[in-house]
C-alpha cells in the first residue's frame, strides 16, 4: 500500500485546467488497488474540492502548501497569528503588491490584483521580449478564477480578527519585488516562504510545507515514508519531493525542481501523472 501525493497545477491539471481522461483512469486504478492518493497543492481546500468534484474524483487533500490536511475530515490546520498577518500585509502594500488571503472562510483577493498583474505582464513583454508571456497569462487566469473567491477593495477592510488565515499570497510578476520581499521577510517573520508560480510569493505557518503535509498524512494512515510517492513541478513541491520514498518531477518542471527528484515523467499536457503512476505504482500489480 502506498500514499501518492500529487500536485495540481502543472502536474495533474492540463494547461486548460482539466484532468485528462488518461490521468483520471490512472487515478481510478491506483485507488482500486487500495493505495491512497492525496492532492497536494498550494490552492485553497475549497478550490481543490470543487475541481475534483467536477471530475468525479475523491481523495485526501493537502492544501495551502501543507497548512491544511484533510482525510475524511480536517486532521490538521496551521494558522498564522493575526499580528503576523497584519505585518506581512503592510509590508506587501508598502511595496505595491496586491494581497490575497486563504482563510477558514474562503479566499479573499484585492480587486486591483488582475489589473496590477496585467500591467506587469505588459511591462515584461516590453523589457524582456524573451519572457514566456503565455505562461504568465496562464498563471494570471488561474489566480483570478479560483473557486470560492471573494474580491475586496482592500484586504485591511476585512475584520481580520474574525478570520483564521492559512496562507498569504503576494501577487506580482516583478522579479525585483519578489526578490526584495524574500530578503525583507527572511529572518524577520517566523513563517515558511515559498512560491507556486512566477506570480506569487506565499507565506504560511513556519511548519507548513508540502513535505510536512505528506509526513503528517502518512503517519495518520500508518504508511511508512518509504512507501510514499510525490509528483510535482514547482518550487513549493520540493519539500514533498525530498520527503517521499519515490520523488517524480514533471518534464515541464524547473531544473532546480528536477534536481530534487529521483525520476522525471512526461509533460503535464502529455498525461505525465498517468505515466508516472503506471511506471512507479501500478506496475507492481501487473
Amino acid at each position: 500500500m502506498k500514499l501518492i501525493a500529487i500536485d495540481m497545477d502543472g502536474t495533474l491539471l492540463s494547461s486548460n485546467g482539466s484532468i485528462s481522461k488518461e490521468n483520471l483512469q490512472a487515478l481510478d486504478n491506483v485507488l482500486k488497488h487500495g493505495h491512497y492518493v492525496a492532492i497536494c497543492s498550494g490552492r485553497h481546500h475549497d478550490d481543490i474540492v470543487q475541481i475534483l468534484q467536477t471530475h468525479g474524483v475523491e481523495t485526501s487533500i493537502i492544501s495551502g502548501n501543507g497548512s491544511s490536511i484533510f482525510h475524511k475530515e480536517f486532521l490538521k490546520q496551521l494558522f498564522l497569528s493575526e499580528q503576523t498577518v497584519l505585518e506581512i500585509i503592510d509590508m506587501l502594500h508598502q511595496n505595491e503588491i496586491p494581497v490575497e488571503l486563504y482563510t477558514d472562510q474562503g479566499i479573499f483577493m484585492e480587486e486591483r490584483t488582475k489589473i496590477s498583474l496585467i500591467k506587469e505582464i505588459d511591462k515584461l513583454a516590453e523589457t524582456s521580449p524573451s519572457s514566456d508571456i503565455d505562461t504568465y497569462k496562464h498563471f494570471l487566469n488561474v489566480a483570478v478564477s479560483q473557486n470560492n473567491i471573494t474580491f475586496v477593495h482592500h484586504i485591511r477592510d476585512l475584520n481580520l480578527s474574525k478570520l483564521k488565515v492559512l496562507k498569504i499570497n503576494g501577487n506580482t510578476f516583478d522579479p525585483k519585488k519578489r526578490s526584495l520581499i524574500k530578503k525583507l521577510t527572511t529572518g524577520q517573520f517566523d513563517v515558511s516562504i515559498s512560491s507556486g508560480g512566477p506570480n506569487s510569493i506565499e507565506f504560511t505557518h513556519k511548519d507548513a510545507n508540502k513535505g510536512f503535509g505528506l509526513r503528517y498524512l502518512a503517519s495518520h494512515l500508518q504508511i511508512p515514508m518509504e512507501n510514499t510517492v510525490a509528483i510535482g513541478d514547482q518550487i513549493n513541491d520540493i519539500p514533498m519531493l525530498k520527503a517521499a520514498g519515490i520523488s517524480i518531477a514533471m518534464e515541464n518542471a524547473d531544473d532546480v525542481v528536477k534536481s530534487h527528484a529521483m525520476f522525471t515523467t512526461d509533460h503535464h499536457d502529455q498525461h505525465g501523472v498517468a505515466n508516472a503512476l503506471r511506471k512507479h505504482v501500478l506496475k507492481t500489480h501487473e
